[in-house]
C-alpha cells in the first residue's frame, strides 16, 4: 500500500510539475509564490497558441503516467466495498492453499440467504479448459484481500 501511495505521489508531483513548466516556458510569465505577472505584452494569437501547448502537454504528461492513473483508479474502485460483503468478493484473486493463482471471482450465487458457491473467471494458462468454474463455498479456506481455496478446485479446472 505505501508503495502505491508513492506511485500516487510521484505521479501528481510529475503532473503538476509539467503543467508548471509548460506554462513558464509558454506563456513567457515569471511567478512568485501565488502571484503570475507578465513579461511582456502579448496579442490574443500567441494566446491561443500557448494554451493549445498546455493542453497538449498536458496530455502528454497523462499518456505518459497512465499506467499509474489507471492503478491509482483501480485501487480508488477496489476499497469502495467492505471486505466481508457481497460486493467486497466480487473480482477478488483466488488462490489454492498450495499459492497457485486460479483466476478471480466473477459471481457470488445466493442459495437460502446464504452464499452457496462462487464463480470463477479462470487465468488465461487454464483458459483452454473453459473461461470459468463454479465453485462450491464450503471449499473457500479464508477470505481476506484474497480468496483460499482448497486444492480440490484443481481437479475441477483439469477435468
Amino acid at each position: 500500500m505505501k508503495k502505491l501511495r508513492r506511485i500516487q505521489v510521484k505521479t501528481i508531483l510529475t503532473i503538476l510539475i509539467g503543467i508548471k513548466l509548460i506554462a513558464i516556458l509558454t506563456m513567457r510569465q515569471t511567478i512568485t509564490g501565488f502571484v503570475v505577472g507578465s513579461r511582456e505584452n502579448t496579442n490574443n494569437k500567441l494566446g491561443v497558441i500557448y494554451f493549445a501547448f498546455i493542453i497538449g502537454g498536458l496530455g502528454l504528461l497523462i499518456f505518459l503516467h497512465k499506467k499509474n492513473i489507471k492503478k491509482i483508479i483501480e485501487t480508488r474502485n477496489r476499497n469502495k466495498y467492505a471486505i466481508n460483503s457481497l460486493k467486497g468478493l466480487l473480482k477478488k484473486k483466488i488462490y489454492t492453499n498450495d499459492g497457485d493463482y486460479i483466476g478471480k471471482v466473477k459471481e457470488v450465487m445466493l442459495k437460502e440467504n446464504k452464499i452457496h458457491s462462487l464463480k470463477i473467471r479462470l487465468d488465461k494458462k487454464f483458459r483452454g479448459k473453459g473461461k470459468g468454474i463454479i465453485a462450491k463455498y464450503r471449499g473457500v479456506l479464508n477470505v481476506g484481500h484474497i480468496v483460499m481455496v482448497r486444492d480440490k478446485i484443481m481437479e475441477k479446472i483439469n477435468y
